[in-house]
């Protein structure tokens, strides 16, 4: 069962890196139609990653689950470059571009 659980998850992130390159993508060709709105889809897009994950960590414990390792790393390490994109945010973003 948890090798079944581990394929599962490692399925299910190599499908959201997939959707996040695809989106990159996207975001680029629509660049000057999206320039205006792009501090507001990155605080945006954070907030609602980082409610997901705080909610999904919250399920995977009432339900008995315990994270691998990996898992655990994945977790710790995207809160870590959350932190640190809204840092960027907060004090280098507004500074790089003064419009």
């Amino acid at each position: 069962m948890d090798r079944l659980r581990n394929r599962l998850k490692s399925a299910e992130v190599l499908g959201l890196v997939g959707a996040c390159i695809a989106a990159a993508g996207l975001a680029l060709f629509l660049a000057p139609w999206l320039d205006p709105f792009k501090l507001g889809l990155l605080v945006v897009g954070l907030a609602v990653h980082a409610a997901a994950m705080f909610h999904r960590q919250r399920l995977e414990r009432a339900a008995g689950t315990s994270l691998t390792r990996w898992e655990r790393a994945l977790y710790w390490t995207c809160w870590l470059l959350l932190a640190g994109l809204a840092a960027y945010v907060l004090l280098v973003g507004p500074a790089a571009n003064p419009s």
